[in-house]
C-alpha cells in the first residue's frame, strides 16, 4: 500500500463486552489491510480491562493502542473521546459488538483515496448494512450518492429505507477535522452524537456526506428489526425526541424519519411496549415511552381518530396483566419471553 492512502483509524469504544471485544480483536487480526491503519481502543473503565483481555489472545496488532478512561464517562463522552484521540484524518467508527467484513479496508481506503481527490470537503462516508435478513432492503442503498444539502440528504430518506443505516455508527468513517468543528454540540446530542455534526455542516455548505451501497460490516447486536428487540423502545424514542428539537426539522420530516427508520407502525409500538412489559420494566417507563411515540409518530387528525385505541392500551399498561395476556397471542411470544435484555451502557 502507497503511502499517498489516506491515513486512517479504527476507533472502537467499548465497556464490560469482555467477550465481544476478544471476538473483534480477533476478527480485526485476520482483515487485509490491517497492518497498515492504526487501531484504537477507548475502554470506559470495564470490570475488566481490555488490555488484560488483549495480553491473554495470541494474536498481536501492530497498530494497536489500548487507553482506558478513569472513570465511566458514558457511551456518547467515550464514543467522541475515541474521534478526538485518533491521530489520523480519517476515523472508521466500529462497535464493540459489530462484525467488520475481511475487505472493508479495501473498500474504505479505496472510497477515501477518490474523495481527497475531489475539490469538495467530506465529512463523512456512510456505508450501507442489512438490519434485518439478508433479502432485506432496510438500511441499504442501490447506489453511490454524493450529499451537498440537507433537502438531499433528506430525499434520499424518503425515497429509500437507508435511514436505519444512517444512525448505524459502525458504517461510518468521518473527517476528524471537520466533525470536531461541533464536538460540543454532538456531545450534548449524546443520542445521535455519532451524526450529528452532518446536520449543520451541510446546512453551512461547509461538507458534503457520501452514501455507498457497498457494506464494510453486519450488525451485531440486533436479531430482528425492530419490533423483536428492546432496543428500539428503549434508545430510538430518546433519539427521535433530539431530532426533534432540531428547528430545521418539521413535524412531517420527522414522522417520515420515524416511519422508514423503525418501520413504525402502531402496532409496532404495541409490540415494543409489550416486550418491556413482559420483561418486567416499569409501567410507568413504558406509559411514558408509549405517549411519545404517539405524539411523534401520529399527526393530530390521526391521533384523535386513534384515541380510543391510545386509551385502551394506556389501560392495559396500567393494568400489565392483561397486556401480558395479550401478547401471548403474539405470534413470536416465545421467542421474545426467552431473550435476554441486556443493558450495559
Amino acid at each position: 500500500m502507497a503511502n499517498k492512502n489516506p491515513s486512517l483509524t479504527i476507533c472502537i469504544p467499548t465497556y464490560n463486552r469482555p467477550e465481544k471485544i476478544r471476538k473483534t480483536i480477533i476478527n480485526l487480526s485476520v482483515m487485509k489491510n490491517i497492518d497498515h491503519v492504526k487501531i484504537l481502543i477507548i475502554d470506559n473503565c470495564s470490570p475488566v480491562p481490555v488490555l488484560e483481555i488483549y495480553n491473554k489472545l495470541d494474536v498481536k496488532l501492530t497498530g494497536l493502542k489500548i487507553m482506558r478512561n478513569p472513570i465511566n464517562i458514558g457511551i456518547a463522552a467515550n464514543i467522541m473521546r475515541s474521534i478526538e484521540y485518533a491521530e489520523t484524518d480519517w476515523v472508521w467508527l466500529l462497535s464493540d459488538d459489530d462484525i467488520a467484513l475481511k475487505n472493508s479496508l479495501e473498500i474504505i481506503i479505496e472510497d477515501l483515496c477518490q474523495i481527497e481527490s475531489s475539490l469538495y470537503s467530506t465529512v463523512l462516508l456512510k456505508y450501507s448494512t442489512r438490519l434485518m435478513s439478508d433479502s432485506s432492503s432496510i438500511g441499504t442503498i442501490n447506489q453511490q450518492v454524493y450529499i451537498k444539502t440537507l433537502n438531499e440528504l433528506f430525499n434520499v430518506f424518503e425515497k429509500s429505507e437507508f435511514f436505519p443505516s444512517f444512525l448505524f455508527m459502525s458504517s461510518q468513517v468521518i473527517n476528524k477535522n471537520l466533525f470536531l468543528r461541533y464536538y460540543i454540540k454532538a456531545l450534548a446530542n449524546p443520542r445521535i452524537c455519532n451524526i450529528y455534526p452532518v446536520f449543520p455542516l451541510l446546512i453551512n455548505n461547509q461538507a458534503g456526506v457520501y452514501i455507498s451501497d457497498k457494506m464494510i460490516c453486519r450488525c451485531g447486536t440486533l436479531g430482528k428489526w425492530p419490533s423483536d428487540t428492546w432496543f428500539p423502545g428503549i434508545v430510538y424514542r430518546d433519539m427521535l425526541k433530539e431530532f426533534k428539537s432540531f428547528y430545521f426539522i418539521s413535524s412531517r420530516t420527522l414522522r417520515t424519519i420515524a416511519h422508514k427508520w423503525l418501520y413504525l407502525k402502531l402496532k409496532s409500538i404495541l409490540v415494543i411496549c409489550g416486550i418491556l412489559s413482559i420483561h418486567g420494566f416499569e409501567k410507568g417507563f413504558i406509559r411514558h415511552l408509549f405517549r411519545d411515540y404517539y405524539d411523534l409518530i401520529f399527526p393530530k387528525t390521526l391521533r384523535f381518530i386513534l384515541f380510543p385505541v391510545y386509551f385502551l392500551f394506556l389501560f392495559m399498561i396500567h393494568h400489565h396483566k392483561l397486556l401480558n395476556r395479550l401478547m401471548k397471542y403474539y405470534k413470536k411470544y416465545n421467542e421474545i419471553k426467552d431473550s435476554v435484555i441486556n443493558i450495559d451502557y
